[in-house]
């Protein structure tokens, strides 16, 4: 069989048909410390430790696999974050309600049936509190296409709503605050702005949430967040 010429030199995995300029100014910066290393099933292939290609390699993948998905339903690529404190605030009724009905939400009973699962009695609580915040919840759910820097700035928001006093006389859940938060504020959150900018029903919204947070994550890393 023909061997595809379109291989990334460094994980052997087809690149996109059309590679985008940042895409392409990895690959520069790649091919400046990576030697040709010529295998049998690609002989573009290059040598260079695996973490420094790590980015490379995620990217290309994204933009194979999710931007045309990104692109054919209209996520944006460049989301307002310096509006998104403000318009998370505008969501506080919403999320009172939430806290005073939590039944309502698909996020609560979502986190309430992981959580007890893992507390079983009041002894355990505190533990199954530590077990369920090393859970990579955080994968599954996320801040969408958002991406770090949007769940930043939405959980800080929500801090600044719901501050842990210790009484939240308007909460009807005993979840500890962090994952109120975390599990089912967030999500909440992120799942009516997914609505809001692109017209879409709440359940179109969590499949959008699921299907772009690895696209998300690449495009806006916690360490673009400015100071």
């Amino acid at each position: 069989d023909a061997i595809p010429c379109n291989l990334c030199p460094y994980c052997d995995e087809p690149l996109p048909a059309v590679s985008s300029a940042e895409l392409l100014r990895l690959a520069q910066f790649l091919d400046n410390i990576s030697s040709p290393s010529p295998v049998p099933e690609n002989p573009a292939h290059r040598d260079v430790n695996l973490w420094k290609c790590q980015d490379y390699c995620k990217r290309h993948r994204m933009e194979r696999d999710i931007l045309p998905l990104a692109l054919a339903q209209h996520w944006p690529q460049s989301p307002d974050f310096k509006s998104l404190f403000r318009r998370v605030l505008a969501k506080r009724a919403l999320l009172q309600a939430i806290l005073t009905a939590p039944d309502d939400s698909f996020f609560y009973l979502t986190a309430k049936m992981e959580f007890t699962s893992r507390s079983g009695s009041s002894r355990q609580f505190l533990s199954a509190a530590g077990q369920f915040q090393q859970v990579d919840r955080l994968g599954k759910i996320g801040a969408a296409y958002y991406g770090d820097i949007g769940w930043e700035i939405t959980h800080k928001a929500l801090q600044f709503m719901f501050p842990d006093d210790g009484s939240r006389p308007q909460c009807k859940t005993a979840l500890p605050y962090d994952l109120l938060l975390r599990e089912v504020l967030l999500p909440e959150t992120v799942m009516r702005l997914v609505q809001d900018d692109l017209a879409i029903t709440d359940m179109a919204a969590k499949s959008i949430m699921q299907a772009s947070h690895g696209f998300g994550l690449i495009l806006h890393p916690s360490s673009d967040h400015p100071d």
